[in-house]
């Protein structure tokens, strides 16, 4: 919704506005929270239900290895999409709350192409802007941590698994 000129904007409509923009921050962060705790119930929920002694054979463990791993590999890429869009809004909120008195022009605007293309021509250089992030946030602990820390349990877990599988066999 662009609204044009240069008319200024009113207390009430920056408020609520910036209570929007404010929203869109506090979703992106529920879903990567959401994110988390699903993928932390799903491993799970495979481990306990497919890894029960006599249930699973070994290729069946391997696949289900591979289908968890791929799994926490989306997430984390699905978590690290939300945390970029968080920080989109996050710097939009910031330039709004600096210049909306000024101007009407892309008053309510919430399209992340249309802030991407405003920020940029306001010098911020977004692309740039969002490789920063990816980098950052690859160091984050929110991110980084989380699951590198699933990338160290579930492998123990079904290596644990295979190597108990194993050792019935022989005997």
């Amino acid at each position: 919704m662009n609204g044009g000129g240069t008319v200024s904007v009113d207390g009430k409509d920056k408020r609520k506005e910036l209570d929007y923009i404010q929203d869109i921050i506090k979703r992106m962060s529920n879903y990567q929270m959401i994110i988390k705790g699903g993928i932390v119930i799903l491993s799970t929920f495979f481990m306990a239900q497919f890894l029960k002694e006599g249930v699973v054979d070994f290729i069946t463990t391997i696949i289900l290895f591979i289908f968890n791993i791929c799994l926490i590999r989306i997430a984390r890429k699905l978590d690290l999409n939300f945390l970029v869009t968080e920080k989109l809004y996050r710097s939009w909120f910031s330039f709004l709350a600096d210049s909306r008195e000024l101007t009407r022009q892309y008053l309510f605007e919430l399209n992340p192409e249309v802030i991407s293309n405003v920020l940029e021509t306001q010098g911020m250089k977004v692309d740039d802007f969002r490789d920063e992030i990816e980098k950052s946030s690859k160091k984050s602990w929110a991110i980084k941590g989380f699951y590198n820390s699933l990338f160290l349990i579930i492998p123990f877990v079904y290596f644990c698994f295979l190597f108990k599988f194993i050792l019935t066999s022989i005997l």
